[in-house]
């Protein structure tokens, strides 16, 4: 008895150890696997902060950028503000239609009609009175009232360039360009169907013998001219009996050669 109960206790206390090295295993893996739960919430929560504080630090930069770009944008204004006001001269280059350019100083304060006047009396301005000025950027055109204003009223100091325009055209040319226009569309849609129709009828039909011209035809010599009256007067009614009588000299033994033949086989002497 004595060593069955010694036993029992034996097993009991190995069951016992077994149970409790059992439990820290699962307390320790238990323990690892929320540790790695802390860690990966960790690191999340690290990514998200950096990605709003890059967030934040590009709006912030964007805006900075934004800020100093007005601001410079202000300031240029400013200054070509300031220096259209301080200039005095106004430098103007005109672009003639052929492509050549003509370079002329006016003052500040003189009206565009100076710039008109000038071109005028230019040796290489061809157009003499008839033509327009316009602006190159911002493109404009000047009409009757801006010849009057000046060219720092128009914007036109330190620098400018004007293109130098034929006059424009009048309704009947504007319809006859519409007109040609229109010609020119109906011709670009329907000029390849044409094509293709006739190379149908090329395929299908073949090719058309090209037609003797009538001066060929009617070109005639006079030698031909006779030749022609001979055959018809040979073709005739009353000379188609003459055509049946041969002569047979040839054939005759006895050299008659006066002897004829008619179409009865009679001779005639």
């Amino acid at each position: 008895m004595g060593k069955d109960l010694e036993k029992l206790k034996q097993y009991q206390a190995e069951k016992e150890a077994k149970e409790t090295r059992d439990a820290l295993r699962k307390e320790k893996e238990e323990t690892r696997i929320a540790r790695e739960k802390v860690k990966e919430q960790i690191q999340k929560d690290r990514e998200a902060r950096n990605a709003k504080y890059q967030q934040e630090k590009a709006a912030k930069e964007e805006a900075l950028l934004k800020k100093q770009q007005e601001k410079l944008a202000k300031e240029s204004e400013e200054a070509a503000r300031i220096a259209v006001a301080n200039s005095q001269r106004a430098r103007i280059q005109f672009r003639l239609p052929d492509g050549s350019t003509i370079n002329h100083i006016f003052d500040a304060d003189d009206t565009l009609q100076a710039a008109w006047d000038f071109l005028v009396s230019h040796p290489s301005h061809s157009m003499g009175r008839n033509f327009r000025l316009a602006a190159v950027y911002p493109r404009r055109v000047f009409e009757g009232n801006d010849y009057q204003s000046s060219f720092r009223t128009l914007s036109l100091v330190p620098t400018s360039a004007l293109l130098v325009l034929p006059p424009a055209s009048g309704s009947g040319a504007v319809k006859s360009a519409s007109t040609g226009s229109l010609t020119m569309i109906l011709n670009a849609i329907f000029a390849p169907l044409i094509l293709i129709w006739q190379y149908i009828q090329r395929f299908i039909f073949g090719a058309a013998q090209p037609a003797r011209s009538n001066e060929s035809v009617q070109t005639r010599t006079p030698d031909d001219g006779n030749q022609q009256q001979d055959n018809q007067r040979s073709d005739s009614p009353s000379e188609r009996p003459r055509r049946r009588v041969g002569r047979l000299s040839d054939l005759s033994p006895d050299g008659d050669d006066q002897n004829t033949w008619n179409g009865n086989s009679t001779q005639q002497m």
